[in-house]
């Protein structure tokens, strides 16, 4: 039974920690949630503009999907724009994305007031999750 609990370690304790994202400080969070948000942008939340995604460099070793490289320190490219007269690419990688978080979370939510406000990731979409994604890569929504 215990091999199959997962202890996930608390980021926003830990500025530190090179996940940390000062608009997130004093919210919970774990690697996996960052990974859900980038799971919802490739899975369904920005399918509409990608065109393709390929490994950059380094690819980490151990991961499972593809989108899991970012939070590792691997990076991902982006190509995007097909319908337009050159096809573009954009690097993602661990900062760009976190950058992304920052203006995502410091647009759109305030910081809890005290310890009994809680926030669930769980309750973001793919919509938002595609927000991040333009953030992360162009500073600014392009694709509505």
């Amino acid at each position: 039974m215990a091999s199959s609990l997962k202890i996930w370690y608390i980021i926003s304790m830990e500025k530190t920690n090179p996940l940390y994202v000062p608009a997130l400080d004093g919210i919970d969070y774990t690697q996996e949630d960052l990974d859900f948000f980038l799971c919802g942008a490739f899975e369904g939340g920005s399918s509409y503009w990608i065109d393709a995604v390929e490994y950059g460099s380094p690819r980490p070793k151990g991961i499972e999907y593809f989108w899991e490289s970012i939070t590792r320190g691997g990076s991902l490219i982006i190509e995007y724009g097909s319908e337009e007269e050159e096809e573009n690419k954009k690097e993602l990688t661990q900062e760009t994305f976190l950058k992304g978080l920052e203006i995502f979370f410091t647009k759109y939510f305030s910081k809890p007031k005290n310890k009994k406000e809680t926030f669930d990731f769980a309750d973001l979409d793919a919509n938002d999750s595609d927000l991040v994604l333009q953030y992360s890569l162009f500073e600014e929504e392009i694709y509505c």
